[in-house]
């Protein structure tokens, strides 16, 4: 009656707006992530999807359900290791006075507490001594479980003679100055720690975890406390009364607002996703969570609990409709079979490149109905599958989605990702493949994660774009995926990644980088005769000012990928580009065929 029924509307919520406003390929994984809500174990599917930190990839709207994972995973394990306990000792006992028995089994209880919070957090120092991802260390049941069981343990020592054990003189005075070193404590990790800092899992956890407990001890302990009288102001006694409702409510919310809808600045539409967070959460509170757990409603919630979890898995199986595979294997079987195309096919017509007379086969050539292959990473995958896909007799273009989710040309061999991003792939050994089954008349490639935000490693040393170790390692890679992708005759269509608009620090040195990797790849399109560059930077971020819509149509959604009318407005623009074909003087006319 407490966690679960503001759980299945928020799910039944999420559900319903997936089907309009999270774009395909991330409808399946949403599916997954609700159900394993629904399962207690959304940490660990968290970790099967990729993880906590990733950036590069569009979030789930139920990425924040990690943490209510483990504790309901507590409270189903809790129980049982108390009764087991408690009882085993109580039988075991001849002691004749029950009250004595009862603190000695309470405080064993907390003892074995005690124990399993030492051995959790030890075992992730070890484990990240030892090299453990930070998002294995982060999301695992066996290594957060230390604070809940701190908790437990305070609660058994503090309340094993059955009321809270009084604490007066100095000891108070020592009690009430360390909750408030604990909380300076608390507030100086929150401000200045990443979540992906190695200092977090190697005693930094422990450390925050064993201040919430003296925090938590002073204020439940009579007496004076500093501490106790600030967190018993009533804007945040209020807050707590809401805070699941606002834990449950508020990621969505954060979600499904852009800055597009509202057209408001940075601060502003955070200030509006805030008011909508508490408003939602009050809603819930009220209307939900109390009627509920004071048994207000009528119907009993053995009736209502099935309901409302047929009504949330219904819902997020209604959201997920539509949802892309995002795996080469599922992709290569939804691909158009195009068979073998013969040269005659290729039909063009040639127009001077600057607008005078000119001989046949000089200038620019536009393409009638060509193939066009589509390389790179999410952002390309998105603008291809919502875009390109969907309006392929519209736009003049027969496009084939190569695009895979995590792809990158700067991998180097055995490299894992950098801490807080998207695993990654080297997608580039599937090119030779594609290009000889579909023969592309042109191959769009377009990788659009940002490039400034985390350092790459490049031959064992991190290094940002705009230095040479970055820049050249950078050049080096598209001159080979030019080499590959061209190597049926096609042109290769290098496309520039616009800039994030993600809330990111440092955000002018963000988009500088940006600007340096896209001014290589401009580079290598001008210096190759089989490539050609088309700035879609520049087009939604002119003058780094990115464009949030275009005619009311949010550009992208998530200020990185193109989704919906985005994906649609973006591809109409990217067509002529990807038909016209620019022509060498040099190079022989003899692809040029008559149409009539």
């Amino acid at each position: 009656r407490r966690l679960l029924p503001a759980l299945l509307v928020m799910l039944v919520a999420v559900g319903v707006a997936a089907r309009w406003r999270i774009i395909p390929a991330a409808r399946g994984d949403l599916r997954d992530a609700g159900l394993a809500t629904l399962g207690y174990v959304a940490n660990w599917n968290a970790l099967r999807g990729g993880g906590y930190w990733e950036q590069t990839l569009t979030p789930s709207w139920l990425e924040h359900t990690w943490s209510l994972a483990i504790e309901e995973q507590f409270y189903l394990v809790w129980p049982l290791i108390a009764v087991a306990v408690l009882v085993v000792r109580r039988r075991g006992t001849r002691d004749p006075a029950p009250i004595r028995s009862r603190e000695r089994r309470i405080r064993l209880l907390g003892t074995a507490a005690l124990a399993g919070a030492l051995l959790s957090a030890g075992g992730m120092i070890v484990a990240s001594l030892a090299g453990a991802s930070v998002e294995r260390l982060y999301l695992g049941t066996d290594t957060r479980i230390a604070a809940i069981l701190l908790g437990a343990a305070a609660a058994c020592f503090q309340r094993a003679t059955g009321s809270v054990v009084p604490v007066r003189g100095t000891a108070r005075t020592v009690l009430a100055g360390g909750a408030v070193a604990a909380l300076a404590l608390l507030a100086g990790a929150w401000a200045l720690l990443d979540g992906t800092a190695s200092l977090l899992y190697r005693g930094g956890l422990l450390a925050c975890g064993l201040a919430a407990v003296v925090v938590i001890v002073d204020i439940s302990t009579p007496g004076p406390s500093l501490v106790a009288r600030l967190l018993a102001l009533r804007p945040l006694r209020a807050l707590g009364t809401i805070s699941y409702g606002l834990y449950l409510y508020h990621w969505p919310i954060f979600r499904l607002l852009g800055e597009a809808d509202l057209d408001l600045g940075r601060w502003g539409l955070t200030a509006a996703r805030i008011g909508l967070s508490l408003a939602v959460a009050v809603a819930s509170h009220d209307l939900v969570e109390q009627p509920i757990l004071r048994r207000r409603w009528r119907w009993p919630a053995v009736r209502l609990a099935p309901v409302g979890i047929a009504a949330a898995v219904l819902a997020l199986l209604f959201g997920s409709i539509g949802a892309v595979d995002v795996s080469m294997d599922e992709q290569d079987a939804t691909r158009p079979d195009l068979g073998a195309r013969s040269a005659a096919e290729r039909v063009v017509v040639t127009t001077p490149a600057s607008g005078e007379a000119a001989a046949p086969g000089v200038g620019v050539q536009e393409l009638i109905d060509p193939v066009v292959l589509v390389v790179g990473d999410s952002v390309a995958f998105s603008l291809a599958e919502n875009g390109l896909v969907h309006q392929e007799k519209v736009l003049g273009l027969t496009t084939v989605d190569g695009a895979v989710i995590g792809c990158s040309l700067m991998l180097e061999p055995g490299s894992e990702p950098a801490p807080g991003m998207a695993p990654a792939t080297d997608c580039s050994e599937d090119w030779s493949a594609l290009v000889a089954e579909y023969q592309p008349d042109v191959v769009m490639a377009l990788f659009g994660a940002p490039v400034g935000m985390r350092p790459t490693r490049v031959d064992g040393q991190e290094a940002w774009p705009c230095t040479a170790r970055y820049d050249d390692r950078w050049r080096q890679r598209l001159d080979a995926a030019v080499e590959v992708l061209s190597s049926t005759g096609a042109t290769v269509n290098l496309v520039t990644g616009p800039a994030t608009n993600l809330p990111v620090e440092h955000m002018d040195d963000v988009e500088a980088r940006q600007r340096c990797a896209n001014d290589v790849v401009e580079e290598v399109a001008e210096d190759s005769p089989v490539a050609q560059a088309t700035d879609l930077a520049e087009w939604v971020c002119p003058d780094d000012d990115c464009k949030m819509s275009i005619d009311g149509v949010r550009l992208r959604e998530d200020g990185l990928h193109f989704e919906h009318g985005g994906a649609l407005i973006a591809s109409r623009w990217l067509a002529p580009h990807l038909r016209q074909v620019e022509v060498d003087p040099a190079a022989s006319s003899s692809a040029v065929i008559d149409a009539g």
